[in-house]
Parts: structure tokens; sequence; C-alpha cells
């Protein structure tokens, strides 16, 4: 059976995430006390911002690193990056318009850690030039389609997920987290048990499919415009990018 973590980090009822997360930018303190394990989410135990900027500095160690045509460089699963697991998963924004607006700082708050922690070198900062797409659109299964406003959501099988894969039993509850920047969209999966691979993508990259998988996690760019799938489960694909009629429409007017 699986055991929880001992340092499993409680997401409070009053925490700013998004706030902790551009505090992170600034912060050297060390990681504080973990909260104790086995607390409901209702516990007003306050996490470290160290799980956000221990995240989002691995995550962004894996970007900054990509070779050629954007080919991901191995990520490493830190302490944190494990933690922030437990704490996406730990409310479900459906639950309430509360909930689900900490949901959303939650997710905010990586978005901006993982800002600043790419801001640190030029390679980074090249991702942050400009401004992101207003949406970033996602089919589960290659059904409809629907767009995502959040800069970051975050996909799996568990109710607790922006986007679900519901329905088979081989995708993982969290799955991967997708964060859209100017200069392209991250896909990080750093949890899934039969990782997050690449079976089709459109564009001059097409023959480049990378994947995340437990023997070797990365964090994968995709350019903006291009449509890819993601393999996530044994009956289950997650795409993002433009729908195909879109694409079509795209090269005819080229």
């Amino acid at each position: 059976s699986h055991v929880q973590p001992p340092d499993l980090f409680i997401v409070p009822r009053y925490l700013d995430f998004e706030r902790e997360g551009q505090m992170a930018a600034s912060s050297s303190a060390e990681m504080g006390p973990p909260a104790a394990a086995g607390r409901s989410s209702s516990s007003t135990s306050k996490p470290s911002t160290g799980v956000l900027r221990g995240a989002a500095e691995a995550v962004a160690a894996s970007l900054m690193a990509a070779g050629s045509g954007n080919a991901p460089a191995p990520m490493e699963v830190s302490r944190q990056l494990l933690q922030l697991k437990d704490v996406l998963l730990a409310e479900n924004p459906d639950e309430s318009e509360a909930v689900a607006k900490r949901c959303a700082s939650l997710r905010a708050g990586f978005t901006a850690a993982l800002k600043a922690a790419l801001s640190q070198k030029p390679e980074g900062a090249a991702l942050l030039r400009g401004e992101a797409p207003k949406s970033t659109r996602v089919e589960v299964r290659q059904t409809a389609g629907r767009q995502m406003a959040a800069e970051a959501f975050v996909v799996g099988r568990a109710a607790e997920c922006d986007v679900q894969t519901s329905g088979d039993c081989t995708a993982s509850r969290l799955q991967f987290v997708v964060v859209a920047l100017p200069g392209g969209i991250v896909v990080a999966d750093a949890w899934s048990n039969g990782g997050s691979r690449m079976v089709r993508r459109s564009g001059p990259n097409s023959d480049g499919l990378h994947a995340s998988v437990p023997s070797r996690r990365a964090a994968i760019l995709i350019p903006h415009g291009e449509r890819v799938t993601f393999l996530t489960g044994a009956k289950t694909t997650v795409t993002l990018g433009p729908a195909v009629k879109d694409l079509a429409k795209a090269a005819e007017s080229e």
C-alpha cells in the first residue's frame, strides 16, 4: 500500500500562493519545518515557500539545459517537486468558489516561482520575453477541446485536477502540470507512474517525440502554434495546441 511521505505540506485556507511565489524570487531562507502528515486540508499550518520555489527551480533547470530543437534535459526530482503533488491535489476546485480561488492562487504562485527561476539566466529569460497566448487549448482522448484561460493548470485522473483523464486507471492521479509562457508551453511530469510520451506533433519538429518517464524525468517545452499529443495511459491521450482545422487554415494562409 502507498505510504504517505512524512513531510507532507498541507494547503492552508488563507495563504495567497501567488504572492508566495513572487516572494520566492527574492527569498533565500531555508525551508521551515514541515507540517505533520495525515492532517486534513483544513489545517491552518503555513507551508514554506520552499515547496513552490524548489519545485519551480527543478523545472527551470531542465528547461534551461534543453538541447537543440528543445530536446529536454533530465529533470532532478527534488523533494520539493514531489511535495508539490500533495499540495496540488489537496483540494478540489469544484468544491466551492472559495476553494477554486485558493487553487487558482496556488497555480499562479507556481507560475510566478517558475518565472522567477527562469529569469536568473539568459537562456531562461528568453522564455519570458513577449506575451503568452490568452489561453491554451487542450483535448482529452481527442474529443471536443476546451480553452484553459489560466497560465498554469493540472492534468490527471484525480478529481482535484483542472483537466481530468478519468475512466482510465492506468493514467495517474497527477499526470503533469502545464504552464504557458511567452516562449512556449511547459509540460512538467515528475509524478506519473507510466510517464508522459509524445506520440504525435505538428510543425518542423514533428520527428522529435520527447517524453518524461520515471527513469528519466524532464520538463518539455512546446512551441506555440504546434499541436502535440501525449500518451498518458493505456487508453488516454492529452493533446495541447490548436485544433486540426485551425492548423489546416494556418497552413493554407502561409
